[in-house]
């Protein structure tokens, strides 16, 4: 039991760093609090703004954002709005700015975030090494048309 809690806490930090390794955060997950804070207070990445919705099918998305400087590459998610089902996608190099989401349900509402990486900055920690990460951006929502 207490390795399987230890895993759990260790994943949880894992989640938690990548996304807040450059901001003191804390991340809630199961009722465990976890506090990340930055080692030597570096800076973190802009965070991407200018996302638009390129092209919108009942089963397909297609979005762009503005290039974060100092980015080598971008993760992004969605998920059905009042659902835990979620996807995550990865782009590599600082100007793969699109992402391509499939498998979609037609007349559902889904929530797009990314944010930016920097693997050439790598931290230190349980689990780790984790890169230098941006804040997610704003929530987007897209609902997608019905057949």
């Amino acid at each position: 039991m207490n390795k399987v809690i230890t895993l759990l806490i260790t994943l949880l930090a894992s989640f938690a760093l990548c996304l807040g390794v450059v901001s003191s955060c804390t991340e809630k997950d199961n009722e465990e609090e976890i506090q990340i804070t930055p080692p030597n207070g570096e800076e973190s990445l802009s965070t991407p703004d200018g996302i638009a919705i390129l092209e919108l099918t009942s089963e397909t998305a297609i979005i762009q954002w503005n290039p974060v400087e100092e980015a080598t590459h971008y993760r992004f998610k969605w998920n059905k709005k009042g659902s835990m089902d979620s996807g995550s996608g990865y782009q590599e190099g600082n100007d793969a700015i699109i992402a391509n989401i499939p498998h979609l349900e037609p007349g559902a509402t889904y929530l797009f975030r990314v944010r930016g990486e920097n693997m050439n900055i790598l931290y230190e920690a349980t689990g780790g090494p984790y890169p230098l990460c941006s804040d997610w951006s704003e929530a987007v929502s897209f609902t997608t048309p019905t057949l």
